[in-house]
């Protein structure tokens, strides 16, 4: 534990702008995350008349959309200057808190969630992750997992922060005061990697990869096993954390404690990230991938059996571990497979399937809930899932298991 964390000490010493530079960028994405949109449902859903049903569709319908675009856009970050790119997701991500926060009608209100999910969970996560893994290849996972840190910080404070403006202030400002932090933010996240030489390398444009199908990614075997139980904890953990307050009726549980347990879920991200990087570190990401269907698994689990309260701090440290673990599974992975000149226009496309994923949890489960289908029953189903994902990942071990972080 002492050898891991000199490394640690020893990646921040030498990169610290770089990291500095990754976690703002992740940290800003957090007003384009699901679990901070999710605290205004309830006045969003009575500035516009709209139903627990019809909210779920309009967000699932602009997640799924910015889903296909970030599939398209992110691979920009491959041919442009990071600092550019970074720049105009920036504008973008702040534009659509002003957008939202004005918003008169139901069309301006899907067009802003649509750029709020395009440039937040997508883009701004995105770029962060694609310049901080594609920067330090032989520190790989100790990067991914120090620039991650930073949505984890996010998920503890962002929450709190809305929560006591919108008592104080009312929604709308909030989402101004947002526009204006995302900038300052984006600013500071530039100012870390501006220097008068022009900054580390990893901040311009990246020379151009060989032109390939995109028909040869699906080929790869790393990707047609992995997708599944990559995509397994974004649709899980948003699916769950969206219809959080129906868990709690279904339950007899206060809304009050689950919002209050939140903070295992920040805690155990943070902490699991650290410890995953350094795994990845010493471990092809093929070797370990399987094991993310563990904590999904126990968590599907305890929701669909357990209805004692304890059970609340325990399945959020299993999320908070399974997120940390895919994120940085997904980057490593790719970088391990594809190298660091594809590693944007790869991890765009996953990264768009994990937005589509997110987005469709919502409303999934809410059409199985107005069926009748609880959501316990539904975590029966979503444990099988997980299993069968784990168990056709597991094959990837026996393929290429042997294969080790390269470092190009």
């Amino acid at each position: 534990m002492r050898t891991s964390l000199a490394g640690y000490g020893k990646v921040v010493v030498r990169h610290r702008r770089l990291l500095g530079f990754g976690a703002l960028l992740m940290a800003m994405s957090s007003a384009g995350q699901t679990f901070f949109i999710a605290l205004f449902g309830a006045h969003v859903r009575d500035a516009f008349d709209l139903s627990d049903g019809s909210f779920g569709t309009v967000y699932a319908a602009a997640t799924m959309a910015s889903a296909l675009t970030v599939a398209w856009a992110g691979r920009f970050v491959d041919s442009m200057s990071v600092r550019r790119f970074t720049a105009g997701i920036a504008v973008m991500l702040s534009s659509a808190c002003l957008l939202l926060a004005w918003s008169p009608s139901l069309p301006v209100l899907v067009v802003s969630l649509y750029l709020l999910r395009l440039s937040g969970q997508g883009l701004m996560v995105h770029t962060a992750m694609t310049t901080v893994a594609r920067a330090l290849p032989n520190d790989r996972g100790k990067a991914i997992g120090l620039a991650a840190l930073g949505l984890a910080l996010g998920e503890a404070l962002f929450p709190m922060a809305a929560v006591g403006g919108i008592s104080s202030l009312g929604w709308r400002p909030v989402w101004v005061a947002n526009a204006a932090f995302v900038l300052l933010g984006s600013a500071l996240a530039l100012m870390l990697v501006h220097t008068r030489s022009g900054g580390p390398t990893a901040f311009a444009a990246p020379a151009p990869a060989p032109v390939r199908k995109e028909s040869a990614i699906w080929r790869n075997p790393r990707f047609a096993r992995s997708l599944p139980l990559l995509l397994c904890a974004p649709f899980m953990s948003t699916g769950i954390f969206f219809h959080q307050a129906r868990l709690a009726q279904e339950k007899d549980w206060s809304l009050r404690l689950i919002a209050t347990w939140f903070v295992a879920y920040a805690l155990s991200r943070a902490v699991s990230l650290l410890w995953v990087g350094a795994v990845l570190d010493r471990h092809s990401a093929a070797r370990v991938l399987p094991l993310l269907a563990v904590p999904l698994g126990l968590a599907m689990l305890l929701i669909a059996v357990v209805r004692q309260p304890w059970v609340v701090p325990v399945y959020m440290l299993l999320f908070g571990l399974a997120a940390a673990a895919s994120s940085s599974l997904e980057t490593a992975l790719w970088a391990e497979t594809y190298g660091p000149h594809r590693l944007g226009r790869v991890r765009a496309l996953t990264q768009g399937w994990g937005v589509l994923a997110s987005g469709l949890a919502p409303a999934v489960m809410g059409l199985l809930l107005d069926r009748g289908v609880s959501l316990s029953a539904q975590a029966v189903g979503l444990l099988l899932i997980a299993v069968a994902a784990g168990l056709f990942a597991s094959d990837l071990i026996h393929a290429v298991g042997n294969t080790k972080p390269q470092a190009r």
